[in-house]
């Protein structure tokens, strides 16, 4: 009735023609039809037998003029019925004429709007299948209490296929959580995302992380009926790792920019005092200028200590047109990695500003100085005549650390070790004189520490020497390549063993004989000394054990102890260990240091050596007179040996 309103009042006359034939409908009933001829024919012919005879009897003359006026009446009334029934079907042929036309101009009607629809079915269809987009149109499906429990899928595209690659055919008319590939493990609720828009009608736009695909995908959803809804989503995996590449890039970037440039708070007020006035002008340019220096500074010093810094030591140095020899002294401390460890990263910075200062200090006129990073110095000493003005001068350095640093309350020790490369015996550019200092710095290291050694050739041998020998050392204790000797330590007043001193060596399978002075520096340097130094350990204490069961219950075993053992964390708890298990009593072991230990970490050694002589355990000093240890130092050490070095007491006898 609606539509039929809308009609009149759109067009009144097509209104009156649809009424007229929905009327013309209503009654064409074929049996009303032939009962409404029939009793018009019915009612007309009794009323003209019954009036006409009843007339024509009371006016006619005679029975013959009767006659004659019945025959001429017969006659009319069938005239008459004849035009009347012809009148009627005529009517009625005439409604099923217009009948027939309204239904075949409303069949053409129907097929044109179905040819339509059927196009435009296919345009869409031909869009959506063109759609770089995936497309697909759903159907919410509701448990018993109303709530979206699942969802169906009611169409697809090809966009769809490829990006979940299921056919149209194995997933339309099936649920999502039949379909989808590992849908447990999506973190996302789609269901309740979808079943919000399918109810409500919402419409949302998102960007989202599905793990059934391992993609990121931008979904546009909305409702286009009430518990249904479409998807169109596309995949932005790649704009997703872009985005990330570029947010690290602008991470980096902005950590350079805030490590070089002023903060944003220190421009902004920059540029805002520029508009003042002209002099605020000036002085900001002034500010500016010496920003810039500042910058242009810090790139070619260090930071820490404010000494020239690798940059500058090959843009500003090793660019001198200069006609004079000139040569590098590499300088590292010999102990430096052991204190940062010990005493702390500010404490070690403290120690290398220190240690600039003293170089800076002793500098020669025609020489500069560089902190490289870490703990290493180059000095650049240009402008000498004879070799022997640079290792004369490399000597001075040497003893100016004898002198100790004094870092808070407190005086520390350091030495340092030198590689020396001439220019342009030992390198004709920066690199390589740099990496022959170094490695005269590293043999330098090898064959003692605090001390000079000048480049040669041989050298480079010696390094690939070094490098064989740390890959074999690291599986000789597997390979049980290592073994003790035993030097008896005799008592010259009663001429009897007192105990044995293990002696560690090395016999390896594919280098053969390796003395100690090679492997064990380098068994430091990598902190296989650790390991080594615990099987050293347990060796010897099984070793004295044996000789006590066999009587000899009263000799002890003397165990050489490095720095990194004493430093690791696990030593003592390590050591008493060890004698549990064998069985020894810890008087009968006795662990030896170096003077050098004590000067490279005194605090920490003494804590725990004091440690180890509370359980019981000998503590032996060894070398005793060839660093720099005070006898009221030595009043504090927990000793029960002390043994002098044979340099100190060879003179005794020329100075008596």
């Amino acid at each position: 009735m609606k539509m039929r309103e809308i009609q009149k009042k759109g067009n009144p006359s097509e209104y009156d023609k649809d009424m007229e034939l929905h009327n013309i409908f209503t009654n064409l009933n074929p049996n009303y039809v032939a009962l409404k001829i029939t009793g018009i024919y019915l009612v007309f012919g009794f009323l003209w037998i019954f009036l006409s005879d009843t007339i024509l009897t009371s006016i006619a003359p005679s029975i013959e003029f009767l006659s004659y006026i019945s025959i001429i009446k017969g006659l009319v009334f069938v005239t008459i019925c004849g035009i009347l029934i012809h009148r009627l079907v005529y009517n009625s042929i005439k409604k099923l004429k217009r009948i027939e036309s309204f239904l075949s101009e409303s069949y053409s009607k129907l097929q044109k709007a179905n040819e339509e629809s059927t196009e435009a079915k296919n345009f869409y269809a031909t869009i959506l299948n063109k759609m770089l987009n995936a497309y697909a149109l759903h159907k919410i499906i509701l448990d018993e209490d109303g709530n979206p429990c699942d969802y169906e899928y009611v169409d697809v595209n090809a966009a769809f296929e490829e990006f979940t690659g299921i056919k149209a055919t194995d997933i339309i008319g099936k649920r999502y959580t039949e379909v989808i590939p590992k849908n447990q493990s999506e973190k996302t609720n789609w269901i309740e995302i979808y079943g919000a828009v399918a109810i409500k009608g919402e419409s949302l736009s998102f960007e989202e992380y599905t793990s059934a695909f391992d993609r990121w995908v931008l979904v546009n959803t909305y409702s286009p009926r009430k518990r249904y809804f479409i998807t169109v989503f596309s995949d932005i995996t790649v704009i997703k790792k872009k985005e990330k590449e570029l947010e690290i890039k602008n991470q980096e970037i902005t950590s350079l920019y805030e490590q070089l440039l002023a903060s944003e708070e220190e421009l902004r007020q920059q540029f805002d005092e520029l508009y003042n006035t002209k002099e605020e002008l000036k002085n900001q340019y002034d500010e500016l200028e010496i920003y810039q220096r500042k910058i242009e500074h810090n790139a070619y010093h260090d930071l820490l200590t404010g000494l020239p810094n690798r940059l500058f030591l090959f843009e500003k140095v090793a660019q001198m047109k200069s006609q004079q020899r000139f040569a590098i002294l590499f300088i590292d401390s010999d102990n430096f990695k052991l204190i940062n460890d010990t005493m702390g990263h500010s404490f070690g910075d403290q120690l290398l500003i220190e240690i600039g200062n003293r170089l800076t200090s002793i500098l020669h006129p025609s020489c500069s100085v560089y902190r490289l990073g870490g703990d290493e110095f180059v000095i650049y000493y240009r402008g000498f005549e004879q070799v022997k003005e640079v290792t004369e001068y490399a000597d001075e350095i040497i003893q100016s650390f004898r002198k100790p640093f004094k870092i808070g309350e407190s005086m520390y020790h350091t030495t340092v070790s030198i590689g020396i490369a001439l220019c342009p015996e030992h390198g004709k550019d920066m690199d390589e004189l740099l990496q022959s200092a170094d490695i005269a710095l590293f043999e330098a290291k090898r064959s003692g520490k605090n001390k000079y050694v000048i480049f040669h050739e041989l050298m480079r041998n010696q390094i690939l020497e070094r490098t064989t020998i740390e890959k074999h050392l690291r599986d000789a204790l597997d390979k049980n390549e290592f073994v003790l000797y035993y030097q008896p330590q005799l008592d010259i007043c009663n001429n009897k063993i007192t105990g044995y001193e293990a002696l560690l060596r090395w016999n390896s399978a594919e280098l053969g004989f390796i003395p100690p002075l090679k492997f064990i520096s380098i068994a430091e340097e990598t902190q296989l000394i650790i390991p080594i130094g615990k099987w050293v350990l347990k060796e010897a204490c099984r070793f004295i054990k044996e000789l006590h069961n066999k009587g000899n219950s009263d000799v002890i075993v003397a165990v050489n102890i490095s720095i990194i053992q004493i430093l690791d964390e696990n030593f003592v708890p390590s050591v008493l260990s060890i004698l549990k298990e064998s069985d020894l009593a810890p008087e009968f072991l006795e662990l030896e240091i170096t003077e050098s230990i004590l000067m490279e970490s005194y605090n920490e050694v003494i804590k725990k050596l004091g440690l180890l002589k509370n359980a019981g355990v000998r503590i032996a000093l060894d070398d005793f007179g060839k660093g720099y240890s005070s006898l009221s130092r030595l009043k504090q050490l927990p000793l029960d040996t002390l043994k002098i070095d044979k340099s100190f007491i060879d003179c005794i006898p020329s100075n008596l």
